[in-house]
């Protein structure tokens, strides 16, 4: 399995007012993420790609927390990233378990497995909410 890499960089000309701006600019990052963890994690957004998520979130209105919609894109692309990435994650222990318990038949494993993937016809392809409506963490600021 891939693990993700931080790269760390040296600013030289780094001082106090960009550090700020860069830090402003990560939390309201996070909070483009955590939107989207809200709002795109559920089997309702699965069969959408991230570009119809983001046209969705863009015919909103989406202000993306104050951020330039370059960067606010961008947090939400690697976002939708991370979250197809812990679904197929998820499926791991599922796909563990459905070996050990059919050991000997091996209809039933096929049949099993083909679940995690071939739910596909229960799954609807709508906009779920609107951009910073759900308040908490990911609210409006």
């Amino acid at each position: 399995m891939a693990e993700k890499v931080t790269r760390v960089l040296h600013s030289p000309g780094l001082n106090r007012d960009k550090y700020d701006w860069l830090a402003r600019i990560a939390v309201l990052c996070g909070q483009v993420r955590a939107d989207a963890w809200q709002r795109c994690s559920g089997v309702s957004t699965v069969l959408q790609s991230p570009y119809e998520i983001r046209d969705c979130w863009m015919a909103e209105g989406c202000d993306w927390h104050g951020l330039p919609a370059r960067l606010g894109k961008a947090a939400l692309a690697d976002a939708l990233g991370d979250i197809a990435a812990a679904r197929e994650a998820a499926k791991v222990p599922v796909r563990k378990a459905i070996r050990h318990r059919t050991r000997g038949n091996r209809a039933e494993r096929e049949r099993l497995y083909s679940l995690p993937s071939g739910t596909a016809g229960t799954r609807t392809r709508s906009c779920t909410g609107r951009c910073g409506s759900s308040g908490g963490a990911a609210g409006p600021m």
